[in-house]
């Protein structure tokens, strides 16, 4: 099967996430935050870090998740850092003043405290079961995602099952997914 333009796949991927009516996304962006704490739940017995992030453009609403898990993990959301692609995150917990950043995502303060994160929570715009995902273009998370190095991270998608698309062409940069997480299942990436 030949895979799209990442570009077709992108607005397709978007087109289906507006088409979602208001009252279908705040009940499936639920079910995902519900999942998402549970899974997370499960990957250890000691307290991670957990970055997640702020919802933008009918994104999934995954602060539910992060304030259940904050009772336990420590949580951080990503800051874009002028001049680079590799997102920086900083400490955050749900209640807290955050501020502008770029693209006019709220995010913690400058000052806020820079942690390693040892799970990565990813939006998507689309994905498909391989692992690939598409986000805006800017290629912020597939920089942020292969600048880890030694440390070994866990990516976890998150997206609404809508949004899925049967291949997406994979570039040299693109980083996979480990963990997908829709409203309908939890998705292992082999």
């Amino acid at each position: 099967m030949t895979a799209l333009p990442k570009s077709s796949l992108r607005k397709t991927g978007l087109l289906k996430r507006f088409a979602i009516d208001a009252a279908q996304k705040a009940a499936w962006s639920h079910a995902c935050a519900e999942r998402l704490s549970a899974f997370i739940e499960t990957l250890s017995e000691t307290p991670m870090t957990v970055a997640g992030y702020m919802a933008v453009r009918g994104e999934v609403d995954i602060m539910p998740a992060l304030a259940a898990l904050s009772t336990r993990h420590t949580i951080a959301l990503p800051r874009i850092t002028k001049g680079s692609k590799v997102l920086s995150f900083k400490h955050f917990m749900p209640g807290d003043a955050l501020v502008k950043g770029a693209y006019g995502i709220d995010t913690p303060s400058p000052g806020a405290k820079e942690v390693t994160p040892d799970i990565v929570i990813v939006p998507m715009v689309a994905f498909d079961r391989g692992g690939h995902r598409l986000g805006y273009g800017g290629g912020y998370y597939d920089a942020t995602l292969g600048s880890f190095g030694h440390h070994p991270v866990i990516a976890i998608g998150v997206a609404f099952s809508a949004q899925e698309v049967d291949v997406i062409p994979a570039e040299s940069f693109d980083v996979r997914v480990n963990i997908v997480i829709t409203e309908k299942e939890t998705l292992k990436v082999t």
